[in-house]
């Protein structure tokens, strides 16, 4: 059993790890990286794509337009600090973790 990936072109063994963001309100604590912060899952494909940018040691990953507001998120893999790329956004940030799936 597997599940194709978009990059490869293949059928692969799913991930045993996924991703997350730190899903704190705005005015809340969006950087922290503590096991009680209120984390989301990223959506599968997503995850695909920063499981791949994390193994290729990727600096950074677009992870596309997401959310209601259709905003473009990226992810600095170093400090695991996602970004909303907008125009007058880029201030707003959260922290994203890699865990066991």
């Amino acid at each position: 059993a597997g599940e194709f990936n978009c990059f490869s072109g293949k059928v692969v063994r799913p991930s045993t790890f996924k991703w997350q963001w730190n899903g704190a309100p705005a005015s809340g604590d969006t950087l922290s990286d503590a096991d009680d912060a209120p984390w989301q899952d990223y959506a599968a494909e997503q995850c695909h794509v920063m499981e791949r940018a994390y193994v290729q040691g990727q600096k950074t990953v677009y992870l596309g337009q997401m959310g209601p507001q259709r905003f473009h998120y990226f992810v600095n893999m170093d400090s695991r600090i996602q970004i909303n790329a907008g125009d007058d956004q880029n201030w707003r940030q959260r922290r994203v973790r890699r865990v066991p799936a």
